[in-house]
């Protein structure tokens, strides 16, 4: 199931434990031999640096695996271990990276095979100082992963320098584009040189322009002012107007009220005024027929008047003129007696 796992998806530290330092060695082991009930082993913290935080490189692994004592063979390692823990080593470092090894080390761990066989409890009694072939094995290993990291620094120069190359002749052609891009530019710069002082040129008129209008401002802000008394003096006005406005409404619905009093005695009056109308048209033709009556009865009396005064002066009448006098008698009678107009004689 691990070795499915990729290196971005292990953690060698949990996230909350952030260590400043760790324990490197113990007196002149260099590693920290570790005292149980009834033995001692050795630790070294050096091959987990990752689990600390801290950068991992190829540890010293010198009589690491052979460092097994039972204090009953060997009571003086007792005492050493003792007085090595008085002196214990602790190795700081500002610098912090998360699971990170240094070139040679992978090298190093696969030619250094899985790990170590710890001898059994009752083993013989291992000696602190180291023999030549021991050194001679540790240098030579240190050796070969030196030399490994070396070829892999090598080969990572040789990438570098290609990609130098490749990114030389690329700056070439930017530098080249570069200079066309100068001289374009400096072109430009003249051009704008140019409008730079048609517009100093410009500013020099604006700004005549602006003092001619900074003082009609100032005009414009008396006259403002003056606006302003104004507004004032007519809105005052216009409050007043308003109030007046407010009684010529009522004095309007007053006569409003007055008109629909006056147009409904329009009404009735024009009702009137046709019947009038009527009535006065019936009594100009019963005047008309009166009118025509009085003409003739008038005419009548004129007539009989004229005969009346014949007689009177003593003239003989002819029998023509008899007969004349008593028909206009007969038709004045018939007249009066048909007169149904008003009268125009007293008892």
């Amino acid at each position: 199931m691990f070795r499915s796992l990729s290196k971005s998806q292990f953690h060698w530290r949990s996230r909350y434990s952030y260590f400043k330092s760790y324990l490197a060695y113990c007196g002149e082991y260099p590693w920290v031999p570790l005292i149980g009930a009834r033995c001692c082993i050795s630790y070294c913290p050096n091959m987990v640096l990752r689990q600390f935080g801290f950068e991992q490189f190829i540890p010293r692994t010198t009589e690491l695996a052979t460092f097994y004592e039972d204090f009953k063979t060997s009571k003086k390692l007792l005492e050493s271990v003792r007085k090595a823990w008085k002196h214990p080593g602790r190795v700081t470092s500002a610098k912090r990276v998360e699971g990170k090894t240094t070139k040679g080390y992978p090298i190093w761990q696969k030619t250094r095979g899985k790990g170590y066989r710890v001898p059994p409890f009752e083993g013989p009694p291992r000696s602190l100082i180291q023999s030549t072939e021991d050194i001679y094995e540790e240098v030579r290993a240190q050796q070969e992963s030196y030399n490994l990291s070396l070829n892999a620094e090598v080969e990572e120069l040789r990438a570098k320098r290609r990609r130098l190359e490749s990114n030389l002749i690329t700056q070439e052609k930017a530098l080249a584009n570069t200079r066309k891009e100068k001289d374009d530019l400096l072109a430009q710069l003249q051009q704008q040189q140019l409008k730079f002082q048609q517009l100093q040129e410009k500013y020099v008129l604006l700004s005549e322009d602006k003092k001619r209008q900074d003082v009609s401002i100032k005009r414009w802000i008396g006259r403002a002012s003056k606006a302003e008394e104004m507004v004032l003096k007519l809105e005052e006005t216009n409050e007043s107007l308003q109030e007046q406005c407010r009684s010529q409404d009522i004095i309007i619905a007053n006569l409003d009220e007055r008109v629909d009093h006056l147009l409904s005695i329009e009404q009735t009056l024009s009702s009137e005024k046709e019947n009038a109308e009527r009535e006065a048209e019936c009594w100009a033709s019963e005047a008309m027929r009166y009118h025509v009556q009085a003409d003739d009865a008038k005419n009548y009396a004129l007539g009989l008047r004229g005969i009346a005064q014949q007689i009177a002066d003593g003239e003989p009448m002819t029998r023509n003129e008899f007969h004349r006098f008593f028909g206009l008698i007969r038709d004045g009678i018939n007249e009066i007696s048909t007169y149904d107009g008003p009268r125009l004689w007293k008892d």
